[in-house]
């Protein structure tokens, strides 16, 4: 519960609250001896903390869910929903096959429906992608990529007609449609035209809203056709202490009303001690908001010219 305890009271306080789970949780899979890697493993007791920050379901469509440096592949996935499955916090973005990726996770507020669902375009994309930032499907022999099929585990994948579809599907069902996307380039304040590209297209279909992450550092936000489009909410409970940009993230509060999207306040997140996040001062998040901004304002530039 320690990295949950000084944003505990803030992420309790919504009627619905998600986030993005990075890594497995296992009994059965050993953390790694050295510091410096990238195989993310924490006890199952982490659960725990997420009921103690009243965290309501976890997407697990990114790319550490079943890639790490120990090449553990699906079963530090499995161990990971066997763990949730046991702590009774619902997940979304991956399963046992591909139905189960893509299924949505539904919350009711207010008499209103919302669906959540994952898409993971960092380790099952579709395509090759800027800078090798993608592991995508023509490599499906490589043990890196991560996307689930009709018969095996994994993330549900970036396929833009199918994520497309399932979108197109949920808004005819459900009062309000919010796509989850992992994409983008590390450490870029920009995320990539095939991206925004991507996220301007699950507008299209009827989606709500969308949120994205990935980089290690935030983002910024474009309104399309009358909603928002919040790129990359950046770190919250990570290791990574080597700048100001990347021991920052945000909590994105989300109002809506009549089905529509009717505020959105951004709160910043200082990570200590390599692991415990607590909410900014008003200094720290003005320097911070600056950043957004500024973000903001070089995605409207790439998108004009």
């Amino acid at each position: 519960t320690h990295p949950f305890r000084k944003v505990a009271a803030e992420l309790s306080s919504y009627d619905v609250t998600i986030a993005n789970l990075e890594g497995n949780l296992s009994n059965t899979l050993l953390p790694p001896e050295d510091a410096h890697t990238f195989t993310f493993v924490s006890s199952p007791q982490m659960v725990d903390g997420f009921k103690l920050a009243g965290i309501d379901a976890v997407t697990l469509a990114n790319n550490h869910s079943m890639w790490n440096s120990e090449g553990w592949g699906s079963q530090g996935l499995l161990d990971t929903i066997d763990a949730l499955q046991s702590g009774g916090v619902p997940h979304f973005g991956a399963g046992n096959n591909l139905a189960e990726a893509r299924a949505p996770w539904i919350a009711e507020v207010g008499g209103k429906t919302l669906a959540f669902i994952g898409i993971d375009g960092v380790t099952a994309n579709e395509e090759a992608r800027e800078f090798g930032a993608t592991v995508y499907m023509s490599e499906l022999g490589n043990t890196g990529y991560a996307g689930a099929t009709d018969n095996s585990p994994g993330t549900n994948p970036y396929i833009t007609d199918q994520f497309l579809a399932d979108i197109e599907s949920l808004v005819s069902q459900y009062d309000m449609v919010i796509p989850y996307f992992h994409f983008g380039i590390e450490y870029f304040a920009v995320p990539p035209a095939w991206a925004r590209e991507g996220a301007k297209a699950a507008i299209d279909k009827g989606a709500t809203m969308v949120v994205t992450n990935h980089p290690h550092v935030i983002q910024g936000m474009q309104v399309y056709n009358g909603k928002p489009i919040l790129y990359s909410v950046g770190n919250f409970i990570f290791d990574q202490m080597f700048s100001v940009e990347v021991r920052e993230g945000n909590i994105l509060e989300i109002v809506l009303r009549d089905d529509k999207v009717v505020g959105l306040r951004v709160r910043g997140v200082e990570i200590e001690n390599f692991n415990q996040p607590r909410l900014m001062t008003a200094g720290e998040h003005a320097s911070q908001m600056d950043r957004f901004w500024s973000a903001s304002d070089r995605i409207a530039a790439a998108e004009a010219g």
